[in-house]
């Protein structure tokens, strides 16, 4: 069977180059992987009116309805204490004294006010 018989893109088919042809090859693989991407790179928005940031982690103690504002402790710590509002879901307890840990992002326009954006569902 002569070369050009044979399918074009035979994968399994090792080849031969000159060791001159191989280090071209590679290293214009090389500059194609390191080079820059026609993509633009991905960037979230900052926060209105602050530096960004503004999440915060934080304790609550048992159930937390949607709609409802509840005293939750920043950082865990019991008396750093601020208010947060629950607009995710109903979030059920197993008791009085049971502590869960959430995510808070400050409010967009109530100063000293933060927004449950997620919780421990264990």
């Amino acid at each position: 069977m002569k070369a050009r018989d044979q399918p074009a893109n035979r994968g399994d088919q090792p080849v031969t180059f000159r060791h001159s042809d191989a280090q071209r090859i590679a290293g214009a693989v090389a500059a194609h992987e390191g080079g820059r991407r026609d993509r633009k790179s991905s960037q979230l928005p900052r926060a209105a009116g602050g530096a960004g940031g503004g999440i915060v982690t934080a304790t609550f103690l048992a159930n937390w309805l949607v709609s409802q504002d509840k005293i939750v402790h920043l950082g865990g710590a019991v008396t750093n204490t601020a208010y947060a509002r629950n607009e995710l879901y109903d979030i059920v307890g197993t008791g009085g004294q049971n502590t869960r840990k959430c995510l808070l992002s400050k409010h967009p326009s109530i100063e000293q006010r933060y927004i449950l954006i997620n919780f421990d569902c264990r």
